[in-house]
């Protein structure tokens, strides 16, 4: 299991979680949250997704799709985009746990070895 990696899903789960009961900053944050998970995602190598049983890979694929879609206007329920940034969340977990990632360096993720 890549550490660095599912310790950064692990602060993400929190403050996607904290976003919840926040009537100030929640969507803010929780868009930010998308906006990192895409990143995350877009970080693991087609070669390593391929490896990944069909049912995760598909999906993977589909909550990639729902995370980059473009909003329509009038915009979904907050809900809806939160569960399915929970969905996007819980698929990247699932991958950190099932194998070894080889990841690049992430910036969002470079941070957390500093201090280690």
């Amino acid at each position: 299991m890549n550490t660095t990696f599912y310790t950064r899903l692990t602060q993400l789960r929190r403050e996607l979680e904290a976003s919840d009961s926040s009537d100030t900053f929640g969507l803010n944050v929780l868009l930010a949250i998308r906006r990192e998970l895409v990143r995350l995602m877009q970080s693991i190598p087609d070669k390593q997704v391929q490896k990944l049983p069909k049912d995760l890979q598909h999906t993977f694929s589909h909550s990639f799709r729902k995370l980059i879609a473009r909003v329509p206007f009038p915009a979904p329920g907050w809900e809806q985009q939160y569960q399915e940034t929970e969905q996007a969340l819980t698929v990247l977990e699932q991958i950190a746990q099932q194998q070894p990632l080889q990841l690049p360096a992430i910036p969002a993720l470079s941070h957390l070895t500093e201090g280690e």
